[in-house]
């Protein structure tokens, strides 16, 4: 729970308070980001968010720990695009300081999670046609051996190609995310593409001009919802992904006409 989750936190920070080692630093600054987004998790008040991420940041700047830094930095930045109105200037201005930390090290330092970071914000801002060079950027940085950032990169490379009306580029990620999710038997990312794909194919539907394609893309729609549905009720423990498999599975039925199905749902 949240409130077991946070008083672990406070009980770290409060040990280490009088500590002045780099290490003890290190582990406040920790806490404090992983604090920040569990209260940004439990819709705490956005100064409190705030507060923990800011600090976070500081005590690794404190103690030049640069992989702490881009972390955290990339914390801060999706704070500030997701919270309130979303601040993007400030988002793009972490994520920008984060890059130049990560690429100034040996390492380079999630370097893929944080250009994806940045081009999420200019998504979110609806510039797409920079959102894109910088998805295809993280992508390239993307280790194949990392599989949440191949479905993360693959997938968010589908949704914009999808938002720039490019429809077959972005049902070629998400097919390719597809396989991926098969090849290594990861069942919820496989609804969560397949449900993509249904997504894809109905927009692209609503879209089209020649009515005569119409059906058939609302028939691979139906059954592209109905596969993930049928994965997603075997697994346990996320409802929130029933709930979004049962939604886009309903708005097909409703497109197809199905007011009495779409309803069920």
């Amino acid at each position: 729970s949240y409130v077991r989750e946070l008083e672990f936190y406070d009980q770290a920070l409060v040990a280490l308070k009088e500590d002045a080692s780099v290490d003890a630093i290190r582990v406040r600054s920790s806490a404090l980001g992983r604090k920040g987004q569990v209260l940004q998790r439990r819709g705490d008040a956005l100064d409190v968010v705030f507060d923990s991420l800011k600090e976070s940041l500081r005590l690794a700047r404190q103690i030049n720990d640069r992989s702490l830094m881009v972390s955290r930095l990339g914390m801060l930045g999706a704070a500030y695009r997701e919270l309130g109105r979303g601040d993007f200037a400030a988002a793009i201005k972490c994520y920008t300081e984060a890059i130049a930390v990560s690429e100034a090290t040996e390492e380079k330092w999630d370097l893929a999670g944080v250009i994806g970071g940045l081009a999420k914000t200019h998504e979110k801002a609806r510039n797409l046609k920079s959102a894109l060079e910088l998805y295809l950027k993280a992508f390239e940085f993307t280790k194949t051996t990392d599989l949440f950032g191949m479905f993360d990169r693959l997938g968010t490379l589908g949704h914009v190609h999808k938002s720039l009306g490019r429809y077959d580029e972005a049902a070629g990620y998400y097919t390719r995310a597809l396989e991926l999710a098969n090849k290594v038997n990861n069942k919820k990312a496989e609804a969560e593409n397949l449900d993509e794909l249904g997504s894809l194919y109905r927009t692209r539907a609503l879209d089209e001009r020649e009515r005569s394609s119409k059906p058939t893309l609302l028939a691979k729609a139906l059954e592209c919802h109905q596969a993930a549905v049928a994965i997603q009720e075997t697994l346990q423990g996320d409802p929130s992904g029933m709930a979004n498999r049962y939604q886009e599975l309903g708005r097909t039925l409703l497109s197809l006409g199905d007011l009495k199905g779409a309803q069920s749902y």
